[in-house]
């Protein structure tokens, strides 16, 4: 693949040697523990705010069978994506473990959490894939493909949903549609609004570990620099990795398509099953593209994780969609559950394993020879 077999070992010795892209934990969830409550609160006082009285109380009769359906159809998305990088770490003949896998996907989630949408969590993705052996050409690439299967299977699921919902003449994409061109003004009013307060935030230093992160990420994630490695030699490593998967590896593509269409299927069902747990009738297909429109829109939104504007975004294009009373209530739920519960339980579970090995380290130096065998 571009270069014999020792001195790739020679390579990936020296990546873990220097510590590549071995990104604080804590510059990940020092901005969460800021973002995260305010936007749940914000959340909170727009249920209860917006939300008529007994829509609140109706909440006591909803039934828990379809929030917990919600619940694990937004944590599967996970193992469908910890499922596409061991595809592709058996591809490269790297030994990723599936619990290695599984850390590099929530880091990419609590990552993305902090950047704005249209960036995303890919740097940290990137980081942990050459932090568990991946060349940097071949995470580059790996993270890069990422993204080309999530178009390749949206580029079939839109015009089947398309052509299943008969959006040309469907009511509710023409309520959504409707509702972007009249309320545009209020999502262009939100987004002003949250580039103020990012703004705000930024010069009062809160958002100094945001920065901290995109400046450590431009050092680590500079290959040439951090490594004194020549761009030809990692744009040689790049299109060797390239090539690879060109020729051998369009089926681990086509398999990783399949999952991570899988995923996305299992994310944008978690709004059916919410809706029919309040007494709804819920369009599975109408919702998917209607949730497609949505994070369409939020990657236009610049606050890290579209935090605000992904809830402007929801409320705007399910408004006519679903009984009004309840949007409010779907748009907090919605919100939760497939974005500042995923974050918060990757960040938590990213802490507990950071500790363990922390720990590890702390007994393996405190480890001693016995007086008699010392010299």
């Amino acid at each position: 693949m571009g270069a014999s077999l020792e001195s790739e070992k020679l390579m990936i010795e020296y990546l873990r040697q220097t510590k590549f892209a071995d990104i604080k934990l804590s510059q990940l969830l020092r901005p969460l523990a800021v973002i995260i409550p305010l936007a749940i609160a914000g959340n909170i006082i727009y249920i209860l705010a917006a939300s008529k009285p007994d829509i609140i109380r109706s909440l006591g009769n909803y039934n828990i069978i379809y929030l917990a359906l919600a619940l694990i159809l937004v944590l599967i998305p996970w193992l469908a994506h910890a499922g596409r990088i061991l595809l592709w770490s058996r591809a490269f003949t790297r030994k990723m473990t599936p619990g290695r896998a599984l850390q590099t996907v929530m880091a990419n989630d609590v990552g993305s959490a902090v950047t704005p949408t249209a960036i995303g969590g890919g740097y940290v993705k990137l980081a942990f894939l050459i932090k568990n052996g991946f060349l940097p050409g071949e995470a580059t690439l790996v993270t890069l493909l990422g993204t080309f299967e999530d178009a390749a299977f949206f580029a079939i699921a839109v015009p089947l949903s398309i052509l299943w919902t008969r959006a040309w003449n469907n009511a509710g994409v023409r309520i959504a549609l409707d509702n972007l061109i009249s309320y545009w003004p209020i999502l262009i009013v939100a987004v002003v609004a949250l580039l103020a307060i990012y703004a705000f935030f930024k010069k009062a230093g809160m958002r100094r570990a945001g920065r901290d992160i995109s400046r450590d990420a431009e050092i680590k994630l500079g290959i040439v620099a951090r490594f004194k490695v020549k761009l030809r030699e990692f744009k040689n490593e790049f299109l060797a990795a390239f090539d690879f998967v060109m020729s051998k590896g369009k089926v681990t593509f086509g398999l990783c398509v399949l999952l991570a269409g899988f995923g996305w299927c299992c994310r944008y069902g978690a709004i059916s099953a919410l809706v029919v747990g309040l007494g709804y009738e819920a369009d599975p297909v109408l919702l998917f593209l209607l949730q497609w429109i949505v994070f369409t829109t939020m990657t236009l939104v610049p606050s890290p994780g579209a935090v605000g504007g992904a809830e402007v975004s929801f409320a705007i294009v399910f408004n006519g969609i679903v009984p009004p009373g309840i949007v409010p209530l779907l748009t907090g739920a919605w919100r939760f559950l497939t974005f500042y519960l995923i974050v918060g339980l990757g960040a938590f579970y990213l802490m507990l394993v950071n500790m363990r090995s922390e720990q590890s380290r702390s007994d393996n130096a405190k480890i001693t020879l016995p007086e008699e065998i010392k010299i």
